[in-house]
């Protein structure tokens, strides 16, 4: 856990390489309303590019289902609501 706080700290230009302190930090960089979806999306198409790129495995034809939840579901279970593509979709 050290060694990758230091690396974030540095490459964040935080001020202190504690790991309690570099989870602080980002805390505080979280997405909020409409950018949530958006940053979804971007990511789970870079993940999907270095997958096919490295023929990691075959992924489905059709895109995943991510969904934003409401605030009772955040409230609950803090975490984003994808649904990946049936094995079965996706021969």
């Amino acid at each position: 856990m050290k060694p990758l706080a230091a690396r974030v700290a540095k490459e964040r230009g935080l001020p202190s390489t504690d790991y309690r302190d570099v989870i602080h930090a980002l805390k505080k960089e979280q997405f909020t309303g409409e950018d949530i979806l958006p940053a979804y999306e971007k990511t789970l198409a870079s993940i999907e590019d270095i997958i096919r790129k490295n023929h990691l495995l075959t992924l489905p034809e059709r895109l995943a289902i991510i969904e934003i939840a409401s605030a009772a579901e955040s409230a609950q279970s803090p975490a984003p609501h994808m649904h990946p593509p049936s094995a079965q979709q996706s021969r």
